[in-house]
C-alpha cells in the first residue's frame, strides 16, 4: 500500500514541478514584455524631450498628426512637462 501511495505522491510532485516550470517561463515572458515597454516608453521620452525643447506645442502635435504611436504614459510625461515649462520656465535635466 505504501509503494502506491509514493507513487501517487511522486507523480503530485512531478506535476507540481512541471506546473511551477511553466509559471517560471510565464513570469520571464512577462518580465520581458515589461521590461520592452518600459524601454520603449523611455525612449519615446527622449525623443519627445529633444522634440520639445524646439517646439513645445508644434512637436507634439506634428507627433499626433502624423500618426506616431505614443503611449499614454509617454504623453502625459510631456504634457506635464510642457505644463511645467509653461508656469516655471524651463525644466533643468539631470545627467
Amino acid at each position: 500500500m505504501s509503494s502506491s501511495r509514493d507513487r501517487v505522491e511522486d507523480t503530485y510532485e512531478l506535476q507540481n514541478d512541471q506546473r511551477l516550470d511553466e509559471l517560471h517561463s510565464k513570469l520571464r515572458t512577462l518580465r520581458g514584455v515589461t521590461t520592452d515597454i518600459y524601454d520603449d516608453v523611455e525612449r519615446q521620452n527622449s525623443a519627445l524631450d529633444t522634440a520639445v525643447s524646439a517646439q513645445p506645442v508644434v512637436s507634439i502635435s506634428s507627433l499626433l498628426n502624423a500618426g506616431v504611436p505614443l503611449s499614454s504614459a509617454t504623453l502625459s510625461h510631456h504634457l506635464e512637462r510642457l505644463l511645467h515649462n509653461h508656469h516655471d520656465g524651463p525644466v533643468k535635466h539631470s545627467a
